[in-house]
């Protein structure tokens, strides 16, 4: 699945161990331990590479996801 700029996904999920990955000249993975009725975010940023960008994954709270969702749009 691609993400473009601006832009988020939402997932519903089983609860479980979850892992979000990207792949890019490295690797960047978060894990979550899901539970029933809890929502979690996962932001990506993107950083210089030597012959492409790399990506990034981070866990982050709803405080700070909130205000950056509200500025993208659902894809």
């Amino acid at each position: 699945m691609h993400l473009g700029p601006g832009g988020y996904h939402r997932f519903v999920v089983e609860p479980g161990l979850i892992r979000c990955s990207v792949y890019t000249e490295g690797m960047s993975s978060v894990e979550l331990q899901a539970k029933p009725g809890e929502a979690y975010y996962v932001k990506e940023s993107i950083h210089s590479g030597v012959a492409q960008a790399r990506l990034q994954l981070e866990s982050v709270s709803l405080k700070d996801a909130q205000g950056e969702i509200e500025k993208c749009k659902e894809q």
